[in-house]
């Protein structure tokens, strides 16, 4: 092996131990994440922490190498074309009820969410509702708890859609608005989203 391949090989062989250094959130459970994923890691914590939260999402749509239109799932990690189709805002009430809104759409469709623990992973929030195109969807909080996620959480009901009226600004915004611009439009606390450092 040549000598410039050898140091390449040993340099990249440090970087990646360097790298384990620092823990990565996975969706199995461990002590040595971040502290704040520790109050999500039984039902019981997770249910305290997404009660009374708003929920925005990008929804993408691909086209699958079968020629179907693959929408409100998430793609493959080869998935051909991709393209943003639309906004969702999700409001989960204490209660268990969830109000569900999307801007190409003024319905408001109201499901039930709950945590399910799953083995030795972190529990997920998930979410029911009684017609398309979403029925049922489960997320693990690596998804809603890290900024470079296309999920923001928000606390409180910003859209005011807690008694089932659609927020009306959301119809106004372009399908591909980002989710804190998208906050913005309902409250001056856009930025106070949850991620790794933020779980109150």
């Amino acid at each position: 092996m040549a000598k410039g391949a050898v140091t390449l090989a040993c340099l990249t062989l440090a970087i990646l131990v360097a790298g384990c250094s620092r823990p990565v959130l996975l969706n199995t459970m461990s002590t040595s994440h971040h502290p704040a994923y520790q109050q999500v890691n039984t039902v019981e914590k997770a249910q305290a922490v997404y009660a009374d939260t708003t929920l925005i999402s990008k929804i993408y749509q691909y086209h699958g190498s079968d020629g179907v239109i693959y929408r409100e799932i998430d793609p493959p990690v080869t998935f051909g074309l991709i393209e943003t189709v639309d906004t969702a805002v999700e409001y989960f009430r204490k209660d268990g009820s969830v109000y569900r809104a999307a801007s190409t759409s003024t319905e408001v469709v109201k499901g039930t969410w709950e945590v399910r623990q799953s083995g030795r992973n972190y529990p997920q929030l998930c979410r029911t509702y009684p017609t398309r195109p979403v029925s049922s969807k489960c997320t693990w909080p690596s998804m809603l708890l890290i900024r470079e996620s296309d999920n923001k959480l928000y606390r409180g009901d910003i859209t005011g859609m807690g008694s089932g009226r659609y927020p009306d600004r959301l119809r106004r915004l372009d399908v591909t608005t980002p989710a804190r611009a998208v906050a913005r439009e309902f409250t001056s606390q856009y930025n106070n989203f949850f991620n790794e450092q933020q779980i109150r």
